[in-house]
């Protein structure tokens, strides 16, 4: 599986034994089942790397939200440690609050489940710990989903999804993992941060696109829950800005994650609009990598969609891009690059530098052709314009790249938190879900929709041919017409293998994406 854990469509549920003979002839099997008991200790079961309640440059507000979905019939505990950052102050917080089934939304959550006053200035980590014995063999999982709003003194708001790791997925002693940066340095400055699990030492590194080491590694020691950003990575490692840089992190004793936010604006001579987006990190890169909603359009606004495709391998990646727009089934036009051992090849705009095209809005797939490794990540955005034509700020999302290992798979449900529709044209908080089938086989994608106490609100399917994207907006009225503004839970599953997103889109039209996740097997 290469040099990382090995990741899993959801967690590991057995371990299977078995032996071949000298002719290949299959001997035998054993299963050895795990139990879905959390391990009651003191790792935290996941922890959200950043939580914040404080302003930041311009006079933007940042406050951390925080989504927890059970899906039994039983009410859970769940323990909440927050410890603040290194160099913000205060103390820890320690609570516990109940998950009734269903959906449990604190829209403030340092405030909600901590009391911090709104003039105190507060921001770290959450761990949350299960108290929740499940029998075993339960096909329950707990779902969270959080995000931080960046709240403009217009009151526009911008946010971005902090993924909440689970202590199997965090980063153990003796790995790496890499993070993007951004290809656009003009525009966009770059925070860097390390959270830990248990005490830990991390490094960070910063390397160019070539993959050559810009300064010397810092070396942070992190108590349980400790964490430090550094807001400005070109100038906390005292380089000059540059477009396709890369983060290593390394953890070089205990449990540990990090995290690169990429927010447009704050340099000199560009405003911006703050708009952050937190950018995936890569174990060890795959052979195919899969984006999508990347384009160059006129829509209510100018789009653009970049991108940073790097090569994990020693030796050269030959890597075909193929573009499939949306709604048509097969690849609209495919080209071909050659990246270096562990460069990194940069696009403020993907699609119309990499394959010509304006206008149009798919998917890209990127496909090593060489038994190389690969890892993708980009951002979609709108760009805001003043009288002049000049740009002064974006609004956009994450556009993961998605391997093998995040597909929706047969037999399995998958949830979408957050999913809420308050009127159906723009100004409105809605929710689109995007599907792209990579497979041989046209799939058939049936959505559910219940209300936050889980009431069933409606059902349909969709079939997603091979090689096709298909978006549907306003998801949560495509399943019922009669909207009433409340967070609901979306139900995937799946009749073939699925590439998967939600668009979460709010009144200031700035989109967060949410990854379908497991939360049980389909019967």
């Amino acid at each position: 599986p290469g040099p990382g854990p090995t990741p899993t469509p959801d967690r590991l549920r057995g371990l299977y034994f078995g032996g071949r003979d000298g002719s290949n002839t299959f001997l035998s099997t054993t299963a050895l089942y795990t139990s879905d008991y959390p391990a009651f200790d003191d790792i935290p079961d996941w922890q959200v790397p950043a939580v914040a309640q404080l302003s930041g440059a311009g006079g933007v507000f940042y406050t951390s939200q925080l989504w927890g979905y059970n899906p039994t019939s039983n009410p859970w505990q769940i323990g909440a440690v927050y410890t603040p950052r290194s160099g913000i102050g205060g103390s820890s917080r320690t609570t516990t609050f109940t998950m009734s089934p269903g959906l449990t939304h604190y829209p403030n959550v340092l405030h909600d489940l901590f009391g911090v006053s709104s003039g105190e200035r507060a921001a770290g980590t959450l761990n949350l710990y299960g108290r929740f014995p499940l029998p075993k063999g339960s096909n329950a999982a707990a779902v969270f989903l959080s995000t931080i709003t960046a709240r403009g003194p217009d009151g526009t708001r911008y946010g971005q999804d902090v993924p909440v790791t689970s202590r199997d997925h965090a980063v153990p002693e003796g790995f790496s993992v890499t993070f993007p940066t951004t290809p656009d340095v003009q525009r966009n400055r770059v925070n860097v941060a390390a959270a830990a699990l248990t005490p830990a030492t991390v490094s960070l590194q910063l390397y160019s696109d070539s993959n050559e080491p810009l300064g010397p590694p810092r070396v942070l020691n992190l108590g349980a829950g400790g964490s430090v950003q550094f807001n400005n990575v070109f100038q906390e490692f005292a380089v000059a800005p540059q477009p396709g840089a890369t983060v290593r992190f390394s953890v070089l004793s205990g449990l540990a994650q990090g995290y690169v936010s990429v927010l447009d604006g704050g340099l000199p001579g560009y405003t911006g609009t703050s708009d952050p987006a937190t950018m995936p990190w890569s174990w060890d890169g795959d052979e195919q990598v899969t984006m999508f909603e990347l384009g160059s359009i006129a829509g209510l606004n100018q789009f653009e969609g970049s991108a940073a495709i790097r090569n994990h391998s020693d030796g050269p990646a030959t890597v075909r891009l193929e573009f499939f727009e949306r709604g048509i089934p097969g690849a609209l036009r495919t080209t071909q690059i050659v990246l270096p051992s562990g460069g990194t090849r940069t696009y403020v705009d993907i699609v119309g530098q990499a394959f010509n095209l304006t206008n149009k809005v798919g998917t890209v797939v990127c496909t090593s052709l060489n038994g190389t490794s690969i890892s993708a990540a980009g951002r979609e955005y709108a760009v805001f314009r003043d009288g002049g034509g000049q740009q002064v700020g974006t609004a956009g999302q994450l556009v993961p790249g998605l391997t093998q290992r995040d597909l929706l798979r047969p037999g399995h449900y998958y949830g979408v938190l957050n999913v809420r529709q308050t009127g159906t044209a723009a100004g409105s908080e809605r929710t689109h879900l995007v599907v792209f089938n990579p497979g041989f086989q046209d799939a058939t994608v049936t959505v559910r929709l219940y209300s936050a106490d889980q009431k069933f609100e409606g059902e349909r399917s969709w079939v997603v041919r091979s090689g096709e994207e298909v978006r549907i907006n306003f998801i949560a009225s495509a399943l019922n017409p009669s909207q009433d503004g409340g967070r609901k839970v979306l139900m995937i599953r799946t009749s073939a293998p699925v590439h998967a997103l939600a668009i979460q889109v709010n009144a200031s039209g700035d989109p967060v994406t949410e990854k379908p996740v497991f939360v049980g097997w389909a019967p």
